[in-house]
This record gives structure tokens, C-alpha cells and sequence, in this order.
């Protein structure tokens, strides 16, 4: 028998002081309860956030600037295989998360609850005390339904918090592809870009926007939180080919559009990627992120 209870107004005083605090993984982006929405269009790195997340709370470290709370995680990725993870990630970046990778299943069918993925996965958070699960992405756990379905949205809702109602969620979302302007400079997204219903966002405890501004550069936008003060500003954040969302530092980008700049003059304006990076004695990958970071300010 479920137990209904009704709190009369006078008990609220006392009900508010017995309820535990509200507390979050990453402060205040992703509470340690609830679902966070994390999504934006392609290229925008929203992989690369989600697994710095997973690092920064299983190790209990800053990450993008914002305190975390150590607590177990698990990545479960349907986007990915583990070979399309080690052939992305390279030797740049070691998960410290657990990691499941499964083809597309659909949560909302009601044979779910007994299949083998819903058991397993259970008695996984439990036995290990996961309290983030990361989901790389919403569209490979209600595969075959349409993300633009409400009803689809309200379904997915409702079957993740009976699947594993004690932990935190972390699910990855796509908006459709950056529109431009004239001039050919990146739009800000708005909510009509989110590719499916707006219940997606509405069910959401805590809702984070991503999009490119640039060469391997995009900003994360803290949209909504029921359970937090938003941030009042974007993050801008450096994203690397393999893996990896930086904090963009304004110090050290200067830093490096110095040494950029200085190799021009010394090397000519006609002067290559390669020959710059033979110049300093450092990878083409890393001379073209010095060029991205001296364009982006010019």
C-alpha cells in the first residue's frame, strides 16, 4: 500500500527543518539528486563536459571553476562503443567513472523492467553506491519513439525515477545544428533549437545549454535550476579534439596569443602551422589551438 500523506501548514515548519539539505555534485549546476538536462547542438562538446564532470566528482575536485562533491559514477553510453571511446578519448583523457556502453533501448516499453539492462544496472547503483548516472545520449534509451513526442518525454521521465530513484542524473541532449548569420558568425540557440518536446526541459531538475563560439570554443549557459541560484554567467570553455573541456583561462589564452603573435614576427606572416610548431618544439594540434585562441580575440 503506497503511503499518502498530506502536510497540513502548520506541520511545515517542522517537516522543512527534518528534510536533509539540498545538496549538489557540482555546484550549482548538477544536484546530487534530480535529472540535469545537458544539451546543445553537434560539435559543441557536450561529451567532453559530461565526462569532465564525471572525473571532477569521482574525484572530488573543481572543475570549470565550481566546487564538487566526491560521489561514485557511471557513464552508460549508447552513443558510443568502447572502441569508438578509446579510439575518441586517445591517451588524453582516463576516465575515472565506471562505464557500461549498450546499443538503443527503449525504457518506456513495459517489458523494460524486466529485461536484464533494468536488473543489472540496479543491482550495479546499489552494490556500489553510484550516486551520478551519466547518459550519453537521451535519444538511445527511448529508441524507435520520437524525442518530439510529450508523451515520449513524460514516459522517460517517469521510468528513470523508478529505475534508480535515489541518484542523480545526467542526461545529454541535442539541439539541431547552429543556424549563422549574415555575416557568418554562430547564433545564440534558443529553446525552439532543442531537438524534441520542451518537456525534456520542463521535467528537468536542472537544465545546462551549450554551443560553439568558435574555433574548439563554446560557452555553457546554467538555463534553470528548481533546486539552486543559477549562475548568473556563461562559462567559456576551451574544448579539445580528444576528450577534454577546459575552463577558457583569459591569463593564460593571453599567454598564448603572445607566443603565437611573436612566432609570426619572427617566422613572417607566411609562416605554417608546422613551422611554428617546429619553432617551439610542440605539436600542430597545439599551434592551431594557439591560432584559434589568437582569432577569437582579434
Amino acid at each position: 500500500m503506497t503511503l499518502i500523506r498530506i502536510v497540513k501548514a502548520e506541520e511545515w515548519p517542522a517537516v522543512r527543518e527534518s528534510l536533509p539539505p539540498i545538496e549538489q555534485l557540482l555546484n550549482p549546476i548538477v544536484p546530487a539528486y534530480g535529472k540535469t538536462l545537458l544539451h546543445g547542438p553537434p560539435g559543441s562538446g557536450k561529451s567532453a563536459v559530461m565526462w569532465g564532470i564525471g572525473n571532477a566528482v569521482i574525484s572530488g575536485t573543481r572543475y570549470l571553476g565550481l566546487e564538487s562533491k566526491r560521489a561514485r559514477v557511471l557513464l552508460i553510453s549508447t552513443d558510443m562503443s568502447l572502441y569508438e571511446l578509446k579510439h575518441r578519448w586517445n591517451a588524453s583523457f582516463t576516465p575515472q567513472f565506471d562505464l557500461l556502453c549498450l546499443p538503443g533501448f527503449d525504457c518506456t516499453k513495459p517489458q523494460f523492467k524486466a529485461s536484464l539492462v533494468y536488473k543489472v544496472v540496479q543491482q550495479y547503483v546499489a552494490d556500489n553506491s553510484i550516486q551520478l548516472v551519466m547518459v550519453d545520449a537521451l535519444g538511445g534509451i527511448h529508441s524507435g519513439r520520437s524525442a518530439r513526442d510529450d508523451e515520449v518525454a513524460d514516459e522517460v521521465d517517469h521510468c528513470l525515477s523508478a529505475w534508480l530513484p535515489d541518484v542523480s542524473y545526467l542526461l545529454l541532449g541535442h539541439d539541431r545544428k547552429l543556424r549563422y548569420n549574415r555575416d557568418g558568425e554562430p547564433m545564440e540557440p534558443g529553446p525552439e533549437d532543442f531537438l524534441g518536446s520542451q518537456k525534456w526541459r520542463a521535467n528537468a531538475t536542472t537544465q545546462l545549454h551549450m554551443w560553439p563560439v568558435g574555433e574548439y570554443i563554446s560557452v555553457l549557459q546554467h538555463a534553470k535550476s528548481q533546486v539552486a541560484a543559477k549562475l548568473p554567467d556563461k562559462i567559456k570553455l576551451y574544448i579539445d579534439l580528444h576528450g577534454k573541456a577546459e575552463l577558457w583561462d583569459e591569463h593564460r589564452a593571453g599567454e598564448v596569443r603572445t607566443k603565437y603573435r611573436r612566432a609570426v614576427a619572427e617566422l613572417g606572416p607566411g609562416a605554417t602551422v608546422g613551422a611554428i610548431a617546429a619553432h617551439y618544439g610542440v605539436s600542430e594540434r597545439t599551434v592551431q589551438r594557439w591560432k584559434a585562441m589568437t582569432n577569437d580575440k582579434e
